[in-house]
């Protein structure tokens, strides 16, 4: 399974999210390992990813970092608009 990019307000927002998901993933009968949920919180984590998508979730847009994360994204030909479905928690 690829990786799903999880762009959170903090770690709280990304577990509680990320155990939803793997609720409603596991009654799908979709297969997944939890460390395939990743919690973006800086660009070193996109080293090496192509295209990355994933979800934006509770107060992502506040974070302090979000403008590197959102430009980051793009030259790894991904759309923070696009590619990231935002989610209220």
């Amino acid at each position: 399974m690829n990786k799903i990019y999880i762009i959170a307000g903090n770690y709280e927002q990304f577990k509680i999210f990320s155990q939803q998901l793997a609720k409603l993933m596991s009654k799908s009968g979709m297969i997944f390992a939890m460390s395939d949920f990743v919690y973006l919180d800086s660009i070193e984590k996109l080293m090496g990813c192509y295209k990355p998508w994933g979800y934006k979730v509770g107060t992502w847009s506040e974070r302090n970092n979000i403008d590197d994360i959102s430009k980051f994204l793009l030259t790894r030909h991904s759309s923070i608009t696009e590619d990231f479905i935002e989610v209220m928690l």
